[in-house]
This record gives structure tokens, sequence and C-alpha cells, in this order.
């Protein structure tokens, strides 16, 4: 049975990995809105999901946090 879990957990995980494009790098414009929106943002990861452009970060004393973009680029 711990097999099974173990093997489900596995396919699991690997579809969440391949989901979104890893290594997105965004476009100047993008960056340099969201720099002006969140200049304190720390630990900045972008990535491409669907037409989108969404960067995961780090704001201190708030919590993680995510901004999405429409990427018409």
């Amino acid at each position: 049975m711990k097999a099974v879990k173990y093997l489900v957990l596995s396919f699991v995980a690997a579809a969440t990995l391949t989901a979104c494009d890893k290594e997105y790098n965004a476009p100047e414009a993008l960056r340099s809105d969201f720099d002006k929106m969140y200049p304190t943002a720390v630990d900045v990861e972008w990535e491409k999901r669907g037409k989108y452009a969404v960067a995961e970060f780090h704001i201190p004393g708030e919590g993680d946090c995510e901004a999405w973009y429409k990427n018409e680029v």
C-alpha cells in the first residue's frame, strides 16, 4: 500500500512540475511595472501560466504573494 501512495505522490508531483513553464524570463516592461508596485518584494520568481506571466514573491511582514499579468508579448 505504501508503494501505491508513493507512486501516486510521484505522479502528482511530476504533473505539477510540468504544468508551468519554469525559468521564465518576463519581459522588461513587466518586471519594471512589478518593481514599481512591489519595491520590497524578495525571492521573486517568474512563471508563465497560459496567457499570463506570474510573479511569485515574498513581502517581509506580509507573507507570500503572487502577481498575475496578462502576457501579450
